[in-house]
């Protein structure tokens, strides 16, 4: 009777712990390719390179595409926040701010 009760309370915290795992599924990481992709979409291009050397040549800071020097005490990692989402990423900073520069 006693072992009964055991095997139930193993199973039911087995049960508890996989809905928890479950329920804490990480975002997929942001996919630099993802966004090359979007961007060259966006741009009519059939390819965009994202290069550090570029964007400073054009004086362009790093706080511009890497915000998180406003606040380094920020989780430096890019898909804590921002994980899967390409497009929104591209369209808020790439793009928008290719066509601010164009003017």
């Amino acid at each position: 009777m006693m072992k009964g009760w055991r095997v139930i309370l193993c199973c039911a915290i087995l049960v508890i712990i996989s809905a928890i795992f479950i329920s804490c599924k990480k975002k997929a990481p942001t996919d630099l390719s993802l966004l090359t992709t979007h961007v060259a979409s966006q741009s009519g291009k059939d390819q965009v390179n994202i290069l550090h050397q570029t964007h400073e040549k054009a004086e362009v800071t790093c706080i511009k595409c890497h915000h998180k020097f406003e606040n380094p005490a920020r989780i430096k990692i890019c898909s804590k926040c921002h994980g899967g989402d390409e497009k929104r990423i591209t369209e808020a900073l790439c793009v928008k701010c290719h066509i601010e520069r164009n003017k």
